[in-house]
């Protein structure tokens, strides 16, 4: 049985999936359940927990502050995280491959969720309280920027174009500052905005907005005065984008 715990302030929000666990998810034992930081981590501390499905925002603090106080090389589970959050926030949870729920519930998503659970390997609790702080701390328009030392965070308009390198993708900034992800193109082409970016080459994407030109060749500069190159296969409706 997977010992689950539910923290969740609002008793009919975790009444109702604590309903769906029980009646429609197998090999559940749901072992506790709390509404506030202060409670979460007298009960985190007191049981051996599997499974956690925590509420982000709590009436006395975040879920990172109740990570930030318990003693993780005691502890090991998963977390699943509850949030109300827009779209944009969304995919930075994607991004960084955080399971979460979004409210009303949908017991196919949470039997998604429990089943990429019992896939997974136990994650660093430590690197979900620092992924979280920056992800509710910084500006939604902030794109993550993943790295050998950690992660930088880019503001979206300021970047000029995104270069893909093997397995990693170079970003260039309007400040003319170089920024190498560990993430590869298809993952940042997910995250940005397709009314902003565009994807003009298998190898390059271009933030509008720093558009400059484009000649008989297929050759686009940007403001930067740097050139990227529009493939054939894109060039028409790339062009027709600009009649709308």
């Amino acid at each position: 049985m997977i010992k689950t715990v539910l923290i969740e302030d609002e008793l009919q929000s975790r009444n109702a999936l604590k309903h769906i666990l029980e009646n429609y998810i197998q090999n559940i034992e749901i072992v506790g359940e709390a509404s506030s930081v202060e409670e979460s981590i007298n009960l985190l501390k007191s049981i051996n927990a599997d499974l956690v499905f925590m509420d982000i925002h709590l009436p006395d603090g975040e879920s990172f502050d109740i990570l930030d106080r318990l003693d993780l090389d005691s502890l090991d589970f998963e977390i699943i995280f509850i949030t109300a959050y827009t779209e944009i926030k969304k995919k930075a949870f994607d991004y960084f491959f955080l399971q979460y729920l979004t409210k009303p519930y949908e017991i196919d998503k949470i039997e998604k969720a429990i089943q990429q659970f019992t896939k997974n390997t136990k994650k660093s609790n430590e690197k979900y309280s620092a992924i979280l702080k920056d992800i509710l701390n910084k500006d939604t328009q902030l794109l993550p920027i993943p790295n050998a030392n950690g992660i930088d965070f880019i503001l979206v308009e300021d970047i000029v174009r995104l270069e893909a390198q093997r397995n990693y993708t170079l970003i260039v900034c309007e400040d003319g500052k170089k920024f190498t992800s560990s993430k590869n193109i298809k993952h940042h082409e997910e995250l940005l905005d397709r009314g902003m970016f565009f994807r003009v080459h298998k190898s390059h994407i271009i933030n509008l907005k720093y558009l400059k030109s484009i000649d008989n060749e297929g050759v686009i500069k940007m403001r930067n005065d740097q050139t990227v190159p529009l493939a054939k296969r894109v060039r028409k409706e790339f062009i027709d984008s600009f009649k709308k």
